[in-house]
């Protein structure tokens, strides 16, 4: 049996150790500093995860015969090499091996030395130097301080001053300290994140399920970076092909290229990845289990941790099955108000007594105050273990306060559990993001069978349609990479076997647009109208594909029927505006595109679209005002990229 001691004190720590207590191997848990959470299920000490000598003395004292160690501070100043030295199984990379994420400048030779996709960029330690080649470079580009800056060390700079300032901030101001002693300058990289996390002992690699996390503070991504608001798992768009690829090309090369450099890699391995049109590239590494990504993976993870993490010290991964759940997870950060500026701590929390069964909530930002130990039957205790210690009440005392996760069959389902139970909790303050797994949620319902589909050979059931909703996505990936021959030979086999799969017709007639076999596309399109009478969409891209081939009255249509079967149906009143406007009349035009607006008045294609035509019929202000409603109905920074284009597109054209 085990005495483990758990290092750390964030919602990452309580998911490790709700997990470390189901394994009927671990005796007593000890967290170090642990919060309000990990108290409920185990014995915390009052000791900083900084405090080497510190914890050394007191896994000594308490008989510890296994260390996990959570953030990476602590592995940075070597904790797990003083543990080693002391005969305590630690599981975490060496402190050599944990430059991985301590030095960006490390990481980044390591990836160009062993070719591992990652962004182009220089590293500097002359702010001269740096702007000038910040300067010389096409925008956005990235500034990161090369140490550990607690999340605050990455600026996305849309302008050149903006790189000048991050350049400033770390290497003139030294508001990093010394992680700021250099900064690197990279090209921005465009696509999806996603985060791969893996184990590895020195020479096996074994992936984790996929991620997708959220960073910015307020829904659409707007607002200042925080240390993650919420994430989900498995993400759609990352299927077991490119889980395969990213192991390979990335987490394996790492791992070889260290052992060859003699620093064997053993602990998790946490890349953070963007996937572009030219595939998988490198963001980051880390050398531990992410935060929230972990409160969204253990609970998928089948397989006692306590047999990975023994593996993974003793060399043995290989010989370790790990099983996954076949279930989603969602996670949605609540956090204190003001974060992650200023907040205040000390606020009572209440409605943890009231979830629903199977939702478990991961503290961070918590502490106890003494009141009678709730019973066994709490959501609070996790584990079903009673608490170590009478509490008081439950209060906040960070940023970051709770996780709440669950699970569903789908993203969907799984959103919807979290967030009902997200609603039921109150303290003073509390702010959560409210489109945690959103854009995934609505893929996956994009992507099911039409109601009346007639059921065709392949696969069948829960299980096929996911299958089926994966492989498409990765055809969808290849589209919009440039990759339409790919697809479409991909696409038609699937279709030999499944005629009735709409998603993967529609995304068959996508990329015969996309490489201008329109004739094609509209065949495809037309058997999407045929098979699926009631299908709007397919009405109303038919007529897209008429209007590109010059067939206004066939185009015409198309649009009128789209919009017979669904009279809320946007984008088809917004084809008819184009057509008009084609023709030269602007008057019949600008109506379809108010009546647009007065279906969706957030739409910004109707606004922009509006906009144009208002400035060729001359009514300049009632455009310019146009663009700025566009502006404040969709703040998100990709409309106001769009936005500020067409604005200034008009101005040059003399219009403003």
């Amino acid at each position: 049996m085990l005495n483990v001691l758990l290092i750390g004190s964030g919602a990452r720590e309580h998911a490790i150790a709700w997990k470390l207590l189901l394994s009927p191997k671990v005796k007593e848990l000890f967290v170090a500093p642990g919060n309000g959470g990990t108290a409920l299920i185990a014995r915390n000490l009052d000791i900083p995860a900084r405090d080497i000598r510190g914890l050394a003395d007191a896994a000594l004292t308490h008989g510890i015969n296994l260390a996990i160690i959570g953030p990476e501070e602590p592995l940075a100043l070597g904790i797990v090499d003083a543990f080693q030295s002391l005969g305590i199984p630690t599981f975490g990379p060496s402190q050599r091996a944990a430059q991985i994420e301590a030095s960006k400048l490390f990481a980044k030779e390591l990836m160009l030395k062993h070719g591992i996709p990652c962004a182009k960029g220089k590293a500097f330690n002359s702010p001269d130097e740096a702007k000038s080649y910040a300067a010389s470079q096409p925008l956005p580009v990235v500034v990161k301080a090369d140490g550990l800056a607690a999340g605050k060390g990455v600026t996305v700079a849309r302008s050149h001053e903006e790189a000048s300032a991050a350049i400033d901030q770390a290497l003139v101001q030294r508001v990093f300290g010394q992680a700021g002693d250099r900064v690197l300058v990279e090209e921005f990289l465009s696509g999806r994140e996603v985060s791969l996390l893996c184990f590895s002992d020195g020479k096996t690699v074994v992936p984790m399920v996929p991620a997708c996390d959220y960073k910015p503070v307020f829904d659409g991504d707007e607002g200042p970076n925080t240390g993650g608001m919420g994430c989900y798992s498995p993400s759609g768009f990352f299927g077991p092909e490119m889980v395969d690829l990213v192991k390979t090309d990335v987490l394996e090369a790492v791992v070889r290229g260290m052992a060859a450099e003699g620093i064997p890699y053993k602990g998790i391995l946490y890349a953070g990845l963007m996937v572009t049109a030219e595939g998988p590239k490198v963001l980051e590494f880390n050398c531990r289990f992410g935060d929230p990504e972990t409160q969204a993976i253990l609970p998928r993870l089948n397989t006692d941790l306590v047999d990975i993490v023994e593996a993974v010290i003793a060399g043995t991964l290989d010989q370790i099955h790990v099983e996954w759940s076949e279930e989603k997870t969602v996670g949605v950060v609540l956090a204190s108000g003001g974060y992650p500026g200023k907040y205040s701590t000390g606020q009572a929390i209440s409605g943890l007594d009231s979830l629903d069964a199977g939702v478990r909530v991961f503290h961070a930002g918590t502490r106890l105050v003494e009141r009678p130990a709730p019973s066994s039957a709490s959501p609070l205790l996790l584990s079903g273990r009673q608490p170590k210690a009478p509490i008081t009440e439950l209060v906040t005392d960070g940023g970051r306060v709770l996780t709440v996760v669950a699970n569903g069959r789908t993203i969907g389902e799984a959103r919807r559990k979290a967030y009902a139970n997200v609603r039921k909790i109150q303290f003073n303050g509390c702010h959560f993001r409210t489109d945690v797994g959103a854009r995934e949620a609505g893929h996956e319902e994009a992507l099911q069978p039409e109601p009346g589909a007639k059921p065709s050979g392949g696969r069948t059931g829960a299980a096929g349609n996911a299958e089926d909703a994966r492989f498409v996505s990765q055809c969808e990936f290849l589209i919009a990479a440039g990759k339409e021959r790919q697809a479409i030979e991909l696409l038609e086999k699937m279709l030999r076997y499944q005629p009735d799969l709409r998603a993967a017709r529609a995304a068959l007639g996508t990329a015969y647009a996309a490489c201008g076999n329109l004739d094609a596309a509209l065949g495809q399109w037309q058997e999407v109208a045929n098979r699926f009478p009631g299908d709007a969409e397919a009405r109303h891209n038919l007529g897209s594909l008429h209007l590109r081939q010059g067939k206004l009255e066939m185009a015409v249509d198309e649009m009128n029927e789209a919009i017979r079967i669904d009279r809320s149906f946007v984008p088809a009143y917004l084809g008819l505006g184009a057509i008009l406007a084609k023709r030269g009349q602007y008057e019949k035009a600008a109506t379809y595109y108010e009546m647009a607006l007065q279906i969706d008045p957030k739409s910004p294609d109707a606004h922009l679209d509006f906009a144009l035509i208002l400035a060729d019929m001359g009514r300049r202000n009632d455009a310019l005002v146009e663009v700025q409603s566009c502006f404040e109905a969709n703040p998100g920074p990709e409309t106001r990229r769009e936005a500020e284009q067409l604005q200034k597109k008009l101005t040059r054209r003399g219009w403003f």
